[in-house]
């Protein structure tokens, strides 16, 4: 049975801790939920559409609500620019993801505190190996659109179920990926494949900040 720690209001943005990350929704009322979700249970092809509470939740007993500070638009506002994009289906982890829907739909600013984060722990480890001008140069590559770095996010999020019953353990950063995938994965085939990918765009962004520490 879902359980409510307080009391959730019409248009309310929701959130559910999954394995690795956390779920947002936009809440209709009458246990009703707008969500990118799965798109033909492929998580890395979101989907905007209208679930069911229970849906949104996937198996767990209670949520979290998101109290906005200075929401720019009223409930009613929020509910319409939620729905008008209904069908949407272009998700992207670090730019169009489940929490940028959400924060689009009351702040008008599409925005997400969990790539940020990801970024910042990233970004805070090098510091103290690398120096400062080098963790500039890792923050510019990072945050540069990658579609190497965005296949492997995504594939591994596929994953989720398989790294679940391997180990509760995070990933802690981008650098200790392959030991991780080595000693607790035991993916398909096509994982595989994708896996040695990941390999090789790794080494072209260890080139890359290697080339740029030497110029400096």
């Amino acid at each position: 049975m879902v359980k409510f720690k307080e009391q959730v209001l019409l248009a309310d943005h929701i959130k559910v801790n999954r394995v690795l990350y956390e779920h947002h929704g936009i809440y209709l009322g009458k246990y009703k939920v707008i969500h990118y979700t799965e798109n033909e249970g492929n998580i890395t092809k979101g989907l905007v559409k209208v679930t069911s509470l229970k849906n949104f939740l996937d198996g767990a007993t209670n949520f979290d609500v998101i109290r906005h500070q200075n929401p720019i638009f009223s409930p009613e506002e929020i509910i319409e620019r939620a729905k008008s994009r209904i069908g949407e289906d272009n998700y992207s982890i670090f730019s169009n993801n489940c929490e940028h829907f959400c924060n689009w739909c009351i702040e008008g600013v599409a925005e997400s505190e969990q790539v940020q984060t990801v970024i910042t722990i990233i970004i805070t480890g090098l510091a103290g190996l690398k120096g400062l001008f080098l963790v500039k140069a890792v923050k510019g590559f990072i945050e540069k659109p990658h579609k190497e770095l965005e296949k492997t996010t995504t594939n591994l999020l596929n994953a989720e179920k398989e790294l679940a019953k391997v180990s509760k353990s995070a990933i802690e950063s981008q650098f200790i990926l392959e030991k991780f995938v080595e000693e607790n994965i035991k993916l398909d085939h096509k994982i595989k494949e994708q896996f040695e990918e990941n390999k090789k765009a790794g080494k072209k962004a260890l080139d890359a900040i290697e080339k740029f520490r030497k110029q400096i």
